[in-house]
């Protein structure tokens, strides 16, 4: 699979980006969902007193995040049910499987929110430090606006680095009926880790268009009369794109799970062939605690499968 990153992934992005066309309402309701998210982190947190500062991009952005993590997960019974040929109940049907899943999946939400604020200001630092040294020689006035624009990428793709691993989650909480943390979590990061780069490449896609259309924006802005128009179109415009980038990921990353369990069939075939071992058809994360990483683990040593659908066979309980 490592010898063959780049057509898995490009099959996947094109897949996804049919998926999303499809549903354009979805996009909508994930926009919808990502507007307070925006509204706190670009608005709200940076003008907020320093003591404050830290309570509130803790406590704010997990709860907001949890809000959008809800609607990624009724993007994630949607995508899947149009798979399987979809119907013409299938938003409320979504929905309906969402908020089925609304229990198990509000501590993950809420962990991933705090998992990704760490994530973030991690990668600040780490990436702050690593330009300051480029900056002690001293630097023209074009360089610092390069060096800016640098930071801008670079302390999201850092950060990505690390939310890739759990961008499963929502997958093993709706489509393997996950309900505890430590157990979606640890599916979700060793099924991740053997396929890290195809991951990293369908995290990192919509992760660049979306914040170079945000600077895009951003440089627009001044071009536009009114404060209050500027922060109407710039926090709609945000919304969009976290709404179209969260739709892509779930769209995304169902296909990659129906890779999963191909491979994962497959090999217990082969297994079965050569060895006589049952088990047939089992899936990842239905088994609790450390049996749901075990099956991850081995699920990601198979070749290259076929193409983003679900196996024949395959059907979620």
């Amino acid at each position: 699979m490592a010898g063959n990153a780049k057509g898995p992934a490009r099959e996947i992005i094109l897949g996804a980006a049919k998926d999303i066309r499809r549903r354009p309402v979805m996009w909508l309701l994930l926009s919808a969902s990502a507007l307070p998210l925006v509204f706190l982190f670009y608005f709200l947190v940076p003008g907020t007193p320093a003591r404050w500062y830290i309570l509130l991009l803790l406590a704010g952005y997990s709860v907001c995040f949890c809000v959008q993590f809800l609607f990624w997960c009724m993007g994630v019974f949607l995508y899947h049910g149009d798979s399987k040929g979809g119907s013409p109940n299938a938003y409320r049907k979504a929905f309906a499987g969402m908020r089925s899943r609304s229990r198990p999946a509000l501590l993950p939400g809420l962990v991933t929110g705090v998992v990704a604020v760490f994530a973030f200001m991690a990668a600040q630092m780490l990436v702050s430090m690593l330009l300051s040294f480029l900056l002690t020689g001293g630097v023209s006035a074009g360089s610092v606006f390069v060096l800016t624009l640098v930071h801008f990428y670079l302390s999201y793709l850092v950060a990505d680095l690390v939310m890739v691993l759990l961008v499963l989650v929502p997958q093993m909480i709706c489509l393997e009926g996950g309900t505890r943390v430590e157990e979606v979590f640890r599916a979700s990061y060793t099924l991740i880790k053997e396929r890290y780069r195809d991951a990293m490449v369908l995290f990192i896609v919509p992760e660049l268009v979306v914040r170079t259309l945000f600077l895009g924006a951003s440089f627009a802005v001044y071009y536009v009369p009114g404060p209050g128009l500027i922060f109407a179109i710039l926090l709609v415009s945000m919304s969009l794109l976290e709404g179209g980038r969260t739709a892509f990921v779930a769209a995304a990353f169902n296909r990659l799970y129906y890779r999963i369990l191909e491979e994962e069939s497959k090999k217990k075939r082969k297994g079965k062939d050569g060895k006589g071992e049952p088990g047939r058809g089992e899936r990842p994360a239905k088994r609790s605690g450390g049996q749901a990483a075990k099956s991850g683990a081995k699920a990601g040593k198979a070749g290259s499968a076929g193409a983003g659908k679900p196996p024949a066979g395959k059907k979620r309980k």
